[in-house]
C-alpha cells in the first residue's frame, strides 16, 4: 500500500479517501465455493468479508490476530480481548433520525 500521498493525484486520492470510509452496514453472504456439489439438506454457511482502508485507521494491519466475542444476534471483533480493553469499547447504538449511530456507553 502506497502511504504517501503527497505524489498521488486528485484523481487517486478521492478513489482512496473512499476506502478510508467505515461501512455502515455490512451483508452477511452464504459461503460459495465455484465447482463445489453440497449435499442434501446441507445447510448454508454464512459468510462475512471485510476491507478496506478505515481498519488501517484503527490499527488494524493485515496479519493482526482478532478475537471474536459472540451474543444473541451480536459479534465484536477486538485487537485486545482483555476485559480492560473491551469495557473501554463498550458501545450503544442510538436512532438518530433514520439511522443508527455508535456512542459511547453511560
Amino acid at each position: 500500500m502506497h502511504d504517501d500521498w503527497t505524489n498521488l493525484t486528485p484523481e487517486q486520492r478521492a478513489l482512496l479517501r473512499g476506502f478510508w470510509r467505515a461501512p455502515k452496514s455490512v451483508m452477511i453472504n452464504a459461503l460459495h465455493h465455484d465447482g463445489l456439489e453440497t449435499y442434501p439438506g446441507c445447510p448454508t454457511i454464512p459468510c462475512l468479508k471485510a476491507r478496506g482502508l478505515w481498519m488501517r485507521g484503527l490499527g488494524i494491519e493485515p496479519g493482526t490476530r482478532m478475537y471474536l466475542g459472540i451474543g444473541r444476534e451480536l459479534f465484536v471483533l477486538a485487537k485486545d480481548p482483555s476485559p480492560e480493553a473491551l469495557s473501554k469499547a463498550m458501545v450503544r447504538f442510538e436512532k438518530t433520525g433514520g439511522s443508527w449511530k455508535l456512542g459511547p456507553v453511560g
